[in-house]
C-alpha cells in the first residue's frame, strides 16, 4: 500500500560512488542487468493491472448480460486497481528500479496518497462484495428488498470518501512520523513513506485485519450455505426428473435451481478474488507494524511484500478470465471484434 526501501539511500550512495570508480565497471553492469530485468518485469504487471481492469471495465460496459448489481461492486473494484496502475504503479517501478526517486521530489507524497487511496478502496470494496454475497446466498428471499440499485451507489459513494478521506492522512505527517526516519524523509532522493507506531498498528487492525476476519467469517458461512443448497438442488432435480419421467415440466423449478447455481458461480469466483487479496496483502500488513516496533525488517523482504499487494490489482482481471463464464465469454467478443476490424484494415 505505502511506499518502502527503508534503507534505499545506501543504494543510491552505493551507486553515485561507483561513478567515480573505474574499477567497479563490472558491479555497475551487474546492476545495470538487474535493475533492467527487475524494471522490465514490473513493468509487465503494471500493463496487466491497466490493461486487464480497462478490458473488465469496458466489458462491463459492452456486455448487458454482465451489468448485474453484483458486477456493479466489481466494476468500482476495477476503477481502484487500474487508478493504482496509472498513478502508483509507474512511479513505483521507476523507484524499485533505480533504488532512488527518479521523480520530482513534490510528487512522492501525492503518490503515497494516491497509494492509499487505492489500496484503502480496495479493501472496502473487498467488504462490499463479501457482504452482497452474504445476503444472496444466506438470505436469497431478502436479496432484492436489502441489495437495491440505490443501496449499492449509496455504498460505492461511502467507500469512496472513506478512501480519499484515508488517503489525505499522508498529508499530516504528525499522524504518523517517526523520527528514525527522518534521514529518509529529509532526503529528496528518496521516497520512503514509513510508518510509525501508534498508526502503523492502528492501520494494519483497522484497515486489514479486522474488515478481513470479517470477510473470510462471512464467506465461510457462505461456503457453507452453499453446499448446503447445492445438496438441496441436486436432490430436488433428482426427485423432479423421477416424477416427471424424464420428460418436460418442472420448468419453473428448472429456472429457480440454474438461476442458483449461476449466484453460487458468482460465490465461488468472487471468493477467489477475495482470498487472492487476502493472501497478497497479508505479508505487507503483517511487516509494516513490525518493521514499526523493531526497525528489524529486511529491506527486501519489504519491497516484496510491497509489491506481491501491488501485484493483486493484477490477479483480479485474470480470475476472472479464468473462472467466470460470461466474463470470458466478454473478453472474447471485445478482443475478437478489434482483431477483426485490425484484419479488414
Amino acid at each position: 500500500m505505502m511506499l518502502g526501501q527503508r534503507a534505499m539511500d545506501a543504494d543510491y550512495n552505493a551507486t553515485h560512488v561507483a561513478d567515480d570508480d573505474p574499477s567497479a565497471d563490472t558491479p555497475r553492469s551487474a546492476d545495470l542487468l538487474h535493475a533492467v530485468s527487475v524494471g522490465g518485469a514490473l513493468c509487465i504487471v503494471n500493463v496487466i493491472i491497466v490493461f486487464g481492469n480497462a478490458l473488465v471495465l469496458y466489458a462491463l460496459y459492452k456486455c448487458p448480460q454482465l451489468q448485474t448489481r453484483t458486477n456493479a461492486l466489481v466494476a468500482s473494484l476495477a476503477v481502484a486497481d487500474f487508478v493504482l496502475g496509472v498513478t502508483v504503479i509507474p512511479f513505483q517501478t521507476g523507484n524499485t528500479m533505480f533504488a532512488y526517486w527518479p521523480f520530482h521530489p513534490t510528487y512522492c507524497q501525492i503518490h503515497g496518497s494516491f497509494d492509499v487511496f487505492s489500496t484503502t478502496a480496495s479493501i472496502l470494496h473487498i467488504c462490499l462484495i463479501a457482504m452482497e454475497r452474504f445476503v444472496a446466498i444466506i438470505t436469497p428471499m431478502k436479496y432484492n428488498m436489502y441489495v437495491t440499485e440505490r443501496t449499492i451507489r449509496v455504498s460505492l459513494v461511502i467507500a469512496w470518501i472513506l478512501s480519499a478521506a484515508n488517503g489525505t492522512v499522508i498529508f499530516i505527517p504528525s499522524l504518523w512520523h517517526d523520527p528514525y526516519y527522518d534521514f529518509v524523509y529529509n532526503d529528496p532522493n528518496l521516497c520512503a513513506l514509513m510508518l510509525g507506531n501508534p498508526y502503523a498498528q492502528i492501520d494494519s487492525v483497522f484497515i486489514y485485519f479486522l474488515p478481513m476476519t470479517i470477510v473470510l467469517i462471512a464467506y465461510a458461512c457462505i461456503w457453507w450455505a452453499a453446499w448446503k443448497q447445492t445438496r438441496r438442488i441436486l436432490m430436488r432435480s433428482e426427485y423432479v426428473d423421477s416424477n416427471s419421467g424424464g420428460g418436460g415440466g418442472g420448468g419453473s423449478q428448472h429456472t429457480v435451481t440454474l438461476h442458483q447455481l449461476a449466484e453460487m458461480k458468482a460465490t465461488r469466483t468472487l471468493g477467489i478474488v477475495i482470498l487472492a487479496f487476502v493472501g497478497c496483502w497479508l505479508p505487507y500488513f503483517i511487516l509494516t507494524p513490525l518493521e514499526a516496533s523493531c526497525h528489524c525488517v529486511n529491506d527486501k523482504l519489504y519491497l516484496i511484500a510491497i509489491w506481491l499487494g501491488y501485484a493483486n490489482s493484477a490477479a483480479n482481471p485474470i480470475i476472472y478470465s479464468i473462472c467466470n463464464q460470461g466474463f470470458r465469454d466478454g473478453f472474447k467478443q471485445i478482443l475478437g471484434c478489434h482483431a477483426g476490424v485490425m484484419n479488414t484494415l
